[in-house]
């Protein structure tokens, strides 16, 4: 049971580092691209300086990418050799410590609530109501935690591959729902959009999502017909 564990901390810390790899060539990818533009620009469109300057920059993001890659790479051999199992264990050790540390409260709250009780029944009660709604939130928050970071990997894992590739020439305010989670692309925002369109596929139906500061449209879309509008609801605002 433990070295089935300890395989399940690796297989997902590897595949943590996958995702990190990829995500540091694409950018390597696209920052060469942007360089090579850059050098076929004659000055008549931006000045020079501004280039120079601009590929300089984006030679230090290369620079600092690939160095990401080398330690990423290196932590991916160390964890197949074995070598990380102290790291996350570690990891492991301290998240199981939170846990504990939030027991050992909940088992200070009702020691609490008993000692208030003896002094003042009548304040003891409502102290115990405010004392158990917290404890419940804490477990309820705990669980939910533990929960989502499951559902999570599981999604993850189960990812479509076109999705995946089409998210890579995706600007960020565009994305797939998959199972309940949202996927965002990898590129910049596209001309500084306020709108996130996000695309769900249900069966034969493509439901997609038009979300701005204000709203949320539903459009309904089968195969290459023209999509149809199907609701709209006033977000809630946020009061800051």
């Amino acid at each position: 049971m433990i070295n089935i564990m300890a395989e399940e901390r690796i297989r997902s810390y590897i595949n943590n580092l996958i995702l990190k790899i990829k995500n540091c060539e694409y950018i390597i990818k696209l920052s060469i691209e942007t360089i090579e533009k850059l050098k076929k620009e004659n000055g008549l469109i931006i000045s020079l300086d501004y280039r120079n300057n601009r590929i300089k920059k984006v030679k230090e993001t290369i620079e600092e990418k690939e160095a990401e890659l080398e330690v990423y790479k290196e932590e991916i051999k160390l964890a197949k050799r074995g070598d990380m199992n102290d790291k996350l264990n570690d990891m492991y050790k301290k998240n199981t410590e939170e846990i504990n540390k939030k027991e050992e409260k909940t088992k200070n709250i009702k020691k609490q609530k008993r000692e208030i009780k003896e002094e003042d029944k009548k304040i003891s009660t409502k102290y115990f109501n405010n004392i158990s709604k917290d404890r419940y939130n804490e477990r309820q928050s705990v669980k939910e935690m533990r929960y989502s970071y499951n559902h999570y990997n599981k999604v993850i894992d189960s990812l479509p591959e076109y999705i995946n590739n089409n998210l890579k020439t995706m600007p960020n305010n565009k994305g797939y729902i998959w199972r309940g989670v949202y996927f965002f692309g990898l590129l910049p925002k596209e001309n500084n959009s306020n709108v996130t369109i996000l695309f769900e596929k249900r069966k034969d139906l493509l439901v997609i999502h038009e979300i701005d500061g204000i709203s949320h449209k539903i459009y309904n879309k089968r195969g290459k017909d023209r999509r149809i509008f199907i609701s709209e609801y006033i977000r809630n605002k946020i009061i800051t």
